[in-house]
């Protein structure tokens, strides 16, 4: 790729645009100096050659009004954050960067982890959130499970005289479908997984998958399987069934277990979470005296902990984020490592499923009164409270400085900053009201 740029301006890898030249003696000797931050693509593929990014700057030297040609090779689509400092007299001019990735929000709680926290939305965030606007409106949803991919919200829809529809809307568009597919029927109700991955739809609703071409509704392949699953990148599918839980391995029998064994039998509940190869579900005992998480080794199947919570049943599915995994198990909040150790239980009733953002986590919890539903934020190593918004209510998701619940609250202090509240991707708010079985979409002022 090709850019001019005037000599002595800075610029960053996503686009090589042009600066304004600044002002400096008539001839300079530019120094270039890139600095590789920490890849905001994640991990890359290790069967991939790697090539060093590098960039050209021709000519080097002439007046401050020359433009000089930018080449640039080696960098990722979704350009790894790096500066160009250009040294001069006047001082060293400085650019920053961020991730140019799509912030998606590609399946439920946004990843296998289900931490429910974009790490790519940088354009909502404290100091607009306050400013958006509805944009449209799609109705008849009947799940909040939706998902926001390629610029596209897919959403399940029961229009009258139309049956049970998986629906395609233009995010930034308007209301009307981009392309409809039919569901039905659908054996196990309008319940339904949606997950966006490896340039694949996947609709499970059931015992019926769908695979399908998510820019044209063509449905590509269709299968049989267990439900609900959680699909992750390269195709690896983590479900349940009736009393065991498969994944790439084939079968767990949750029945192995002593407690199961010994107790009437066991049944996974839920979605899975994936996180630095450890898969875990909770499960609930057929008699009702006791529930579970269990924890396998997400390749191979292995057994690698379980904890019985006896006479307590979980409230959400877990979250598995960062070596830690938190369950919301008969109205508190636990947290144990990756290989079973409790670390901690927070000190207050708790509600929902947390959102995890790096050391801070988020969970509804009863900490003003017994009944109150207020919204809490954590030390996600300690359990320390960190503060507590009175009537914040249960998180829905994090992004950018952002904590959404009953509103939109800031993420270090806990102030209210707007009454929206939903799931942001792509510098929009997506909002779910499962009372008027609708979701609504805010866009920031055109």
């Amino acid at each position: 790729m090709q850019q001019y740029l005037p000599l002595g301006a800075s610029q960053t890898s996503g686009s090589l645009s042009s600066h304004t030249a600044h002002a400096i003696k008539s001839v300079l000797l530019v120094s270039l100096v890139l600095v590789i931050c920490v890849p905001c693509s994640g991990m890359q593929d290790a069967t991939a050659p790697q090539v060093s990014p590098s960039i050209v700057i021709n000519p080097q030297v002439g007046p401050s009004t020359t433009s000089a040609v930018v080449t640039g090779s080696g960098f990722d689509p979704y350009a790894d954050c790096f500066d160009v400092n250009s040294s001069a007299s006047s001082g060293a001019v400085r650019a920053e960067c961020q991730s140019k990735r799509p912030s998606d929000w590609p399946q439920r709680a946004h990843d296998a982890n289900h931490s429910g926290y974009n790490p790519d939305e940088h354009t909502l965030g404290p100091n607009n959130v306050g400013q958006l606007q509805m944009r449209w409106k799609v109705n008849w949803v009947t799940s909040n499970s939706y998902v926001v991919a390629n610029n596209m919200l897919y959403a399940l829809q029961r229009v009258p005289w139309d049956g049970l529809l998986l629906a395609a809307y233009s995010a930034s568009a308007s209301a009307a479908p981009v392309w409809t597919v039919e569901m039905d029927p659908c054996s196990g109700g309008d319940g339904t997984s949606l997950t966006v991955s490896d340039g694949l739809l996947y609709a499970g609703c059931g015992v019926r998958w769908l695979l399908i071409d998510p820019l044209t509704g063509a449905i590509l392949n269709e299968r049989g399987g267990d439900y609900p699953c959680t699909i992750t990148s390269g195709g690896n599918w983590y479900c349940n069934g009736w009393q065991f839980v498969t994944g790439p391995w084939g079968l767990y029998e949750i029945n192995q277990l002593e407690e199961c064994w010994n107790g009437g039998g066991c049944g996974p509940t839920g979605y899975a979470a994936i996180d630095s190869g450890v898969a875990v579900w909770n499960f609930t005992g057929w008699e009702g005296t006791f529930s579970g998480l269990l924890a396998l080794n997400s390749t191979t199947g292995e057994l690698l902990w379980d904890h019985i919570f006896w006479n307590n049943f979980p409230a959400s599915d877990p979250v598995a984020v960062g070596g830690r995994v938190y369950d919301v198990v008969g109205g508190q909040l636990y947290a144990f490592s990756d290989d079973g150790f409790l670390f901690w239980q927070l000190p207050f009733p708790a509600m929902g499923e947390p959102v995890i953002s790096g050391d801070v986590g988020f969970v509804g919890c009863a900490a003003a009164a017994v009944h109150s539903k207020d919204l809490c934020a954590f030390s996600t190593s300690t359990g320390e409270i960190l503060w507590i918004a009175s009537g914040g209510g249960m998180p829905v998701a994090a992004a950018n400085g952002v904590i959404y619940a009953n509103g939109a609250y800031d993420t270090g202090t806990g102030r209210r900053l707007a009454k929206v509240s939903g799931i942001p991707a792509n510098a929009m708010l997506f909002a779910y009201d499962g009372e008027r079985q609708s979701i609504t979409v805010y866009g920031l002022p055109r």
